[in-house]
């Protein structure tokens, strides 16, 4: 990836474990990360020049011209699964499932991350979705107060959508009809 005259990606060490790696035209820098990215695209560059990184239950947040300075997160938590006929997450691992389960892993985690457009968020930033194994996507925007590292939860789409679908007693979906517009 690319930006503003520098170089990111993502390197193993056996001593430090995982970092991101930022080459600039002069030096590197460096920022370690709890795990390495698994999965692809688990790295992706916004157009206010921050990178996010996927990595298990965390997002990390950089700023590549400021790899040491301050630095945003976003902690996946499990979250109670939508009533609509599903697998219990505990029954996954039984041995008549668990041939179709890709995951022994019950924790939640990231499976992608997407940022929006520059200006969707409050203070004209990106916002960034996530999406879980949860089956969950989720809006985060950057904190207001410089102070605290943990981004801001905006939206759960799929609370907003599920609930629509309980309105209407799962019937056909409509755009228009569900505040969403095309």
């Amino acid at each position: 990836m690319r930006s503003r005259g520098s170089i990111f990606f993502v390197s193993e060490d056996r001593d430090r474990g995982f970092e991101a790696v930022s080459k600039t035209a002069s030096h590197f820098q460096v920022a370690p990360l709890v795990a390495s990215p698994c999965y692809p695209n688990s790295v992706v560059w916004s157009e206010e020049n921050l990178v996010a990184i996927a990595t298990g239950h965390l997002v990390t947040i950089l700023n590549p011209a400021q790899l040491n300075g301050p630095r945003g997160l976003i902690t996946i938590s499990s979250s109670p699964p939508f009533d609509i006929g599903v697998v219990e997450r505990e029954e996954l691992l039984t041995g008549c499932i668990l041939p179709t389960c890709l995951s022994r892993d019950v924790r939640s985690y990231v499976r992608s991350i997407a940022w929006s457009q520059q200006g969707m968020a409050p203070n004209g930033g990106c916002l960034l979705a996530v999406c879980t194994t949860d089956s969950r996507v989720k809006l985060y925007r950057a904190p207001y107060c410089d102070f605290r590292s943990e981004w801001v939860e905006v939206l759960d789409i799929s609370e907003m959508l599920y609930n629509y679908f309980v309105c209407n007693e799962f019937g056909d979906f409509e755009l228009g009809s569900a505040g969403i517009s095309p």
